[in-house]
């Protein structure tokens, strides 16, 4: 169902993507920034995010990570580093890779929810 509240989507590594039919995305009408991992094992871009990229057609922005994992989309590890979520594959930086996709995010949100 259409929220009139929401007037912006950023999306990283959908899961279920059996779920998105074009039939069950023909209803979005906002813009959605997409965003996929490379190198995601966890829910790969052929089985998911590419089936919601191809309902969304247009009116998604889409961005595939190279050497990104399934979990590189979560913040940089601090103290704590539990390996499944804070190894990512071969030289991938997690840091770098979160202050440039941020500013990407803030860039779509500010075009998107600050337009006149």
């Amino acid at each position: 169902m259409p929220d009139a509240r929401i007037m912006a989507a950023v999306v990283a590594a959908p899961g279920l993507g059996f779920a998105f039919t074009p039939d069950r995305l023909s209803h979005v009408s906002v813009p959605v920034q997409l965003w996929s991992a490379e190198q995601d094992a966890n829910v790969p871009y052929a089985s998911n995010t590419r089936l919601a990229r191809a309902g969304l057609g247009s009116r998604a922005e889409f961005h595939s990570v190279p050497g990104a994992g399934h979990f590189s989309f979560l913040a940089p590890c601090g103290l704590l580093k539990p390996p499944g979520v804070c190894s990512d594959p071969g030289s991938f930086d997690r840091k770098d890779f979160h202050a440039s996709t941020n500013a990407s995010v803030v860039g779509f949100f500010d075009a998107h929810l600050n337009a006149p």
